[in-house]
């Protein structure tokens, strides 16, 4: 069976090598597995990106992070990137928007090539789908959504979101319908649309 990128099945498995860990995993192709291992469901992680307005301007190589549910994304999971107005400028600065929906290309170790994020202080690095990733033109208004109900509107949209975390199903679907058609047809032409 060969593997999507290093350690997405085990700790044997390199890239294009096999998995010798077991017989029911080595029957398995690599795509089988995944879905054993979540159940058929894609994992959606919700991240607040503090520093939008300064990252987004330059190239960068992927989210570097120390979490472990980060270093875990396989292809085809999805990061939805969420930041405050104060980072995009708006006049409603505590609000939450939705700035990107990234789909995971492969999460590894850092390899300690960008010394903005050393890897003794970021242990991960995603790196993102670009064609398949979705960036907004216009962020999308989601602090309703996100924001706890017991949250006060005069906090910044960030102190609630401190920490990657997946999200349900249900929050998704309410993700979804914010970002209204734009997201479904980039989803499915692709970011050229």
């Amino acid at each position: 069976m060969t593997c999507i990128w290093m350690k997405t099945l085990s700790d044997t498995c390199v890239q294009g090598g096999r998995n010798k860990s077991s017989t029911r995993h080595r029957q398995l192709g690599a795509a089988d597995y995944r879905i054993r291992r979540n159940d058929g469901v894609m994992t959606n992680v919700l991240i607040y990106w503090r520093d939008y307005r300064k990252n987004a301007a330059g190239q960068y190589a992927g989210w570097h992070s120390n979490s472990h549910l980060l270093g875990k994304l396989l292809a085809g999971d999805r990061m939805w990137m969420v930041t405050s107005g104060k980072a995009l400028q708006h006049e409603a600065e505590q609000t939450g928007f939705l700035v990107a929906v990234w789909q995971v290309a492969e999460a590894v170790e850092n390899p300690g090539d960008d010394p903005t994020y050393p890897k003794d202080r970021y242990r991960y690095r995603v790196v993102p789908n670009q064609r398949e990733s979705v960036i907004f033109n216009d962020p999308v208004l989601v602090d309703n959504i996100l924001r706890p109900a017991h949250g006060s509107k005069a906090v910044s949209i960030g102190r609630y979101l401190q920490g990657p975390r997946k999200l349900d199903e249900s929050i998704v679907r309410l993700l979804r319908v914010a970002a209204g058609p734009d997201l479904a047809i980039k989803w499915l032409k692709g970011n050229g649309a």
